[in-house]
C-alpha cells in the first residue's frame, strides 16, 4: 500500500506545475529510459522523477492516441502488454535488458495528452 501511495504522489509531482522541480531537459531523463523505453529528443513538457523512475510528457493528440503511441513504440522495442489495457493506462514487461516492467498512463488535459511512465530496473527496486 505504501508503495502504491509513493506512486500516485510521482505521478502527481511529475504531471504537477512547472515551478515544482520536476521539469527537465532530454539529457536529464535516466540513460535506461531513453535506451530501452521511449525517445524523449523533442518531447514538450518534458519531466522527470529518476529516483522514482518516473518521466512524463505532453503529447498533442488525445490520451487514447497517445498510449497507442506509447503501445506502439513499446512493443518495437521487444514489450509486451501484460494485460488488457485499463482505461488509458497499459502495464507492459519484457525478459532482456535493465528495464523489465513498465507501466504507462495517459490524461486527457485542455491542451492535449499528459504522458506518465513509471518503470523498474533490474537490481534497482525498491531504492530510494
Amino acid at each position: 500500500m505504501a508503495s502504491e501511495a509513493a506512486s500516485y504522489a510521482g505521478f502527481g509531482a511529475v504531471m504537477g506545475a512547472v515551478g515544482d522541480g520536476f521539469s527537465c531537459s532530454p539529457s536529464d531523463v535516466p540513460e535506461a529510459f531513453a535506451d530501452e523505453l521511449l525517445p524523449v529528443a523533442g518531447r514538450r513538457g518534458l519531466r522527470c522523477d529518476a529516483r522514482s523512475h518516473l518521466v512524463g510528457f505532453e503529447h498533442e493528440g488525445s490520451a487514447s492516441d497517445a498510449l497507442r503511441e506509447a503501445r506502439d513504440a513499446l512493443e518495437r522495442g521487444g514489450w509486451s502488454i501484460t494485460a488488457a489495457e485499463q482505461g488509458l493506462c497499459a502495464t507492459f514487461s519484457k525478459d532482456r535488458g535493465v528495464c523489465r516492467w513498465a507501466f504507462v498512463q495517459c490524461v486527457q488535459t485542455a491542451q492535449g495528452s499528459s504522458v506518465v511512465v513509471q518503470w523498474s530496473e533490474c537490481g534497482k527496486e525498491g531504492l530510494s
